[in-house]
């Protein structure tokens, strides 16, 4: 079998309850899922970058086995 490695991104924020359905489904395959989103919702600014301004990138643990960075900033920064 095919090693399978996911990169989760989205524009909803890191606790968006969307994420929970696809981890799991994610999971059932056997993936290895990396969670890469905005601390807080960004809907319609998924091209915006910042260029001004540094930004914190956080770990955090919101699904067990998956490795989560919440990205203080809009979702093409992640």
């Amino acid at each position: 079998m095919m090693f399978k490695k996911v990169l989760l991104v989205n524009d909803d924020g890191i606790y968006h309850s969307a994420f929970k359905a696809t981890v799991e489904a994610f999971k059932r395959l056997g993936c290895e899922i990396t969670i890469c989103a905005p601390l807080n919702a960004q809907s319609a600014k998924s091209h915006a970058i910042e260029i001004r301004n540094t930004f914190e990138v956080k770990k955090v643990d919101i699904f067990e086995g998956v490795e989560a960075y919440a990205i203080d900033s809009t979702p093409a920064d992640c």
